[in-house]
């Protein structure tokens, strides 16, 4: 009987997909109650040929679109497919311990139990500034104590799983959201707002993030996800303008004003990783949140 799918879309990544595959082979869970299952979102790399004469070590079931459908549409074939009572998602980036299934299979002993972040490391090299931001203990779910209760703003589904049956419940991820950024966190409130069980970290169900895109780039990305998906989200969910001090009334008047300081911004970035850590993760803090509030706020701001 299959307990637990691992969902894994995939573009134009073949080289660590495979290193997200091989990791999967060798888990402390037997294989006859788990599967993967890979959605090749129409890579032109060589990933479905690749799929088609893999010999995996397991059950493997894998999907391929025909045209380009983006991640949220990506997911959800993969949940399509799925049969486990419990759906692992996972990015085509990462690998992972040999105990990572059974990590997020225990966490379900609690009945309370909608869903589980796991912990996400990012590869990085000690001169990155930036990469050692992203480790950080205190960012994102990685503040919060094993087993705590976490909110939907921190479930990334990167390494997180949920119960099959609130997957279908939520109505499953937005497809209309098709660049980066949002579908994660919006679909998390969806399930969230059922009220049929907690999220809660774990971070014992560890994953390592091979992680490519450079800090400027990062931050272009965010001033696009707020100027697009994340307005399309609150636009959506009204009540998530307060919630992320998105709304004018907690984001104005001399705040607003520094916060988007263009030039605050340019110091920022010129000498972010020539300090000492702890201000730098400041800084890069900063910078990132610039770039989100003003994409967000880009007609008032301009």
């Amino acid at each position: 009987m299959t307990e637990v799918s691992v969902v894994i879309p995939t573009y134009n990544r073949i080289d660590l997909l495979k290193r997200t595959l091989k990791s999967l082979e060798h888990q402390t869970v037997e294989k006859d109650r788990y599967e993967v299952v890979v959605v090749d979102d129409c890579s032109n790399d060589g990933t479905a040929d690749f799929l088609r004469k893999l010999n995996f070590k397991g059950n493997l079931k894998f999907i391929i679109h025909k045209d380009s459908k983006k991640r949220a549409a990506a997911r959800n074939s993969g949940i399509r497919l799925s049969k486990g009572d419990v759906v692992i998602f996972l990015d085509d980036d990462m690998g992972v311990k040999e105990d990572f299934i059974e990590q997020h299979l225990n966490s379900y002993k609690n009945r309370d139990c909608a869903g589980i972040k796991g912990e996400v490391k990012t590869v990085w090299v000690k001169n990155d500034i930036f990469l050692q931001y992203l480790n950080r203990k205190n960012r994102g779910a990685k503040r919060h104590k094993k087993f705590d209760r976490i909110s939907f703003k921190y479930f990334l589904f990167s390494n997180a799983s949920v119960r099959r049956e609130l997957l279908f419940k939520a109505g499953s991820f937005d497809e209309k959201i098709k660049e980066y950024g949002g579908e994660d966190m919006e679909f998390a409130y969806r399930i969230e707002s059922l009220k049929e069980g907690n999220f809660y970290y774990n971070p014992d169900a560890v994953s390592y993030h091979n992680h490519t895109r450079t800090f400027i780039d990062t931050c272009r990305i965010l001033e696009k996800y707020g100027s697009s998906n994340l307005r399309y989200i609150v636009h959506k969910h009204p009540e998530l303008a307060k919630v992320m001090f998105l709304n004018d009334r907690l984001f104005s008047g001399w705040l607003k004003k520094i916060f988007l300081k263009e030039g605050i911004y340019r110091l920022c970035m010129a000498f972010y990783d020539k300090l000492p850590p702890p201000i730098a993760f400041n800084l890069i803090k900063f910078c990132m949140g610039h770039a989100l509030i003003k994409g967000y706020h880009e007609n008032t701001y301009r």
